[in-house]
């Protein structure tokens, strides 16, 4: 009286089932497509970045920030075809490509959110203290360098973990000794990746927007804001030309 969905031929050896493919549910179709306009998208982008990155004369110690996180969003967009591949193709992991693909994805993860937490402090540093030396270039080299260092330590309980080829799974499955290792990484990569970086970032940003107000307060004077010093600026201006005869025959020359 109706379409199947699932076809199911059994005999008393075998049961064979045939199960509809992820593409033929539109949740698929839209993975499938975010997936694949992330890629364009992110390619072209950080790609573009690094050109323009390149093409300047003078680097500041703010590109290699902006390289290192261009480069870092490329490895982890390269995955991206990966994960498309999963949805069109039902394939058995191996226990290599199960300790190599997941954990340097998620390491280029961290290093994206590593930096963007190192821009925000070094821009703070800048700011607060604009009478300092600029910090040398290969000290911003060895902070990134600690970036990359730090975000495979972050993932190496991960890569000892995680196992392919395992029975009767196809995908890569985490083999922790207990549950409890298991919810204190998860509990520590929420710490890592969303937790500590935001409250970092938004330290930063507050600090930098307190000490901006704080040097206009002590610039201009309280209760004032920059257009109104700048207008009370140009009514002593037009003052003084009014009051000077000189200024008046030298401007009508």
């Amino acid at each position: 009286m109706g379409d199947t969905v699932n076809m199911t031929t059994s005999s008393p050896n075998h049961i064979e089932t045939h199960q509809k493919s992820i593409l033929d549910t539109p949740e698929g179709k839209a993975q499938l497509s975010i997936y694949v306009l992330t890629f364009l998208l992110g390619s072209f982008g950080n790609v573009l970045v690094l050109l323009v990155v390149r093409s300047k004369k003078h680097r500041t110690v703010n590109d290699l920030f902006i390289v290192n996180l261009a480069i870092s969003d490329l490895l982890l967009i390269v995955f991206l075809p990966v994960y498309s591949a999963k949805i069109l193709v039902r394939f058995h992991h191996s226990t290599a490509f199960c300790k190599t693909v997941f954990p340097i994805a998620t390491m280029t993860f961290f290093v994206s959110i590593f930096t963007l937490t190192s821009m925000a402090i070094h821009r703070c540093y800048v700011i607060t203290n604009p009478f300092k030396p600029e910090m040398r270039k290969w000290k911003i080299i060895a902070w990134l360098v600690g970036v990359w260092v730090a975000s495979f330590i972050a993932v190496l309980p991960l890569m000892l973990a995680i196992e392919g080829e395992l029975p009767g799974k196809t995908e890569c499955s985490e083999c922790w000794h207990s549950n409890a290792h298991r919810k204190a990484y998860t509990a520590c990569l929420f710490v890592l990746q969303y937790s500590l970086p935001l409250a970092i970032i938004t330290a930063a940003y507050i600090r930098i927007a307190v000490d901006l107000l704080k040097s206009s307060t002590q610039r201009f004077g309280p209760g004032k804001s920059l257009n109104n010093n700048r207008r009370d600026g140009q009514v002593d201006d037009d003052r003084l030309w009014w009051g000077n005869p000189k200024a008046q025959r030298h401007s009508s020359v």
